[in-house]
């Protein structure tokens, strides 16, 4: 038996694997123990990517140390969890799909209980830091209600994945640092928000990608070379000067002698010798810090001083900037939000972010539904409501949201209007099926519903007509427009110029009523009436007044 093999058969008892019934080429086993076999036996045993661990405490580092990485997350949470910018007390709301009222009460209860909305702020912002968060829900000691939440760390949990579905039995296990089983809980005593935007990683491990983890490289770049140019900048923060000194016919030694001697005048260092305990002069002309003398020859021009240190040398930070930018896009939150845009006049551009920067938003809240409705349900489930459906509603993003909608509204009446009426192509059920994308029994409830208020106010108007026609002949008639007392005396006094004033008030009413062509063809037809009694009649069946204006 080969060093491998005695080696593998110690790990399998230890651990109490079942053997594996994988071939083992001998022309290819390894020769150290730093192989891939010790990767796949941790990934086995603890079910998750040997690098989360690593991953998290680089988001850890990165939320605490740069503050671009954490305004990012405040900004990404508060947009997912109070997206109105109007009114920060709207959060979302889950209610019964069929608008069940004992329903809506316990959700409303279940809510208020756990508080839910506001704990949601935290959980979001864990979900979009790590990828994932969980919680444990915690029951009264009857375990018929619901009554809060308890966060588990991420980097201990392992999600119970089986072909790519979540099991409900031992969903979550947390695990300790020896590998070994903390506590498991199932689907109805667990809540895990997680972005699951990669197929791979969520089918494999049930876990989600980080919306910082895309930066981390760059993370370590921007501070290599931040920390670059700040050593650079405190070694060259001490001005030094190449001071030219003139030798005159010194040669050698003696040159070094006389550079010595007035550097020591000029510049002395002082340090304690550890060797004799006593005050020496030490100078080290290669140092940044120093200054540097330099001889030349009797009449050469000595005594020059030139200052050294004179360079842009860590003082040129477009390559700052540049990586800078870099890990602001990888956070997907426009730089406006994050008080770093400095071409604050650009509108356009920054619109086109902020528009990208919602639908990221929109993701988050799509991913996060789910979950939450699966909450609700697990939770009126234990107090006796089983197979509740539910739906939750987001609030819209402030004016934005409304102020696009009225004008895709606009755009789509505006269509209507030339197809349907200037240029006649098309009908009243295209406009309602294809601009409205109303079903086939949307419009006809709302088309039965239409006929029937029109003919309601054809009834009404042909009432109108016959009491005003009623009234004309019959003087001792109640006036039915107007209460006053003074005018109820006038009304019912049998003489032509009461009759006159109930014509001239019945006038004035439809005039108010009616469109300006429609009261000049009513008007036209009552006068006639009055000396046509066969008009007069057929007044009532005159249902193409409608048409014309109708009454508004």
């Amino acid at each position: 038996m080969t060093l491998y093999e005695k080696v593998k058969t110690a790990i399998v008892n230890l651990f109490k694997l079942a053997p594996s019934k994988t071939y083992v080429d001998p022309d290819n086993i390894p020769n150290n123990l730093n192989s891939q076999f010790w990767h796949d036996l941790i990934e086995d045993q603890l079910q998750r990517n040997a690098e989360d661990k690593i991953k998290y405490e680089d988001f850890d580092i990165m939320d605490a140390e740069i503050p671009e990485i954490s305004v990012a997350l405040d900004v990404m949470t508060d947009f997912v969890v109070y997206p109105d910018n109007v009114n920060k007390n709207i959060i979302f709301e889950v209610r019964s799909a069929t608008d069940d009222k004992k329903v809506n009460a316990k959700i409303k209860e279940i809510t208020e209980r756990t508080r839910f909305p506001y704990e949601f702020h935290s959980m979001a912002r864990e979900m979009c830091k790590y990828g994932d968060n969980v919680e444990e829900i915690l029951f009264n000691k009857s375990r018929n209600l619901v009554m809060g939440f308890k966060n588990v760390p991420i980097e201990s949990i392992i999600i119970n994945m089986k072909n790519g579905i979540k099991q409900d039995s031992e969903m979550i296990k947390q695990m300790g640092s020896d590998a070994k089983p903390i506590a498991t809980l199932d689907s109805n005593e667990a809540f895990h928000l997680s972005l699951g935007t990669d197929r791979r990683r969520k089918f494999i491990f049930g876990k989600g990608v980080s919306k910082i983890e895309k930066s981390r490289l760059i993370y370590r770049q921007l501070r290599l070379m931040e920390e670059g140019v700040m050593i650079k900048r405190l070694s060259t923060a001490n001005q030094s000067f190449a001071i030219t000194v003139d030798t005159g016919d010194l040669m050698g030694e003696e040159v070094f002698a006389y550079l010595d001697k007035y550097q020591k005048r000029i510049s002395r260092r002082k340090y304690i010798d550890n060797t004799t305990g006593r005050l020496s002069y030490k100078i080290n002309p290669l140092s940044a810090l120093e200054d540097i003398l330099i001889p030349t020859r009797q009449g050469s021009g000595g005594g020059n001083i030139t200052a050294l240190n004179n360079n842009d040398v860590g003082k040129n930070i477009e390559d700052l900037e540049y990586f800078q930018n870099k890990l602001i896009y990888s956070t997907e939150v426009p730089k406006l939000l994050l008080g770093k845009d400095e071409d604050v006049n650009s509108k356009s551009s920054s619109d086109i972010q902020y528009i990208s920067f919602l639908r990221c938003i929109r993701r988050i809240q799509t991913l996060s539904e789910p979950e939450i409705i699966r909450f609700y349900q697990n939770a009126l489930a234990c107090e006796g409501i089983k197979d509740a459906k539910l739906k939750m509603i987001w609030p819209i993003f402030g004016t934005i949201d409304e102020e696009r909608k009225w004008r895709i509204e606009q755009l789509k009446y505006d269509c209507m209007k030339v197809l349907s009426q200037d240029l006649t192509l098309v009908d009243d059920w295209y406009c309602y099926k294809v601009f409205l994308g109303m079903t086939d029994e949307e419009i006809e409830t709302l088309t039965t519903r239409m006929d029937d208020e029109e003919k309601a106010a054809q009834k009404e108007f042909n009432d109108q007509i016959a009491t005003a026609d009623d009234l004309t002949n019959d003087p001792s008639a109640d006036a039915t427009f107007n209460t006053d007392n003074k005018q109820n005396k006038e009304i019912h006094a049998k003489t032509p110029a009461a009759k006159k004033k109930i014509k001239k008030e019945k006038m004035e009413y439809f005039e108010k009523k009616l469109d300006t062509n429609t009261f000049k063809l009513f008007s036209t037809i009552i006068s006639a009436s009055e000396v046509n009694e066969d008009l007069r009649n057929d007044i009532i069946s005159l249902s193409e007044l409608i048409k014309l204006g109708g009454i508004k």
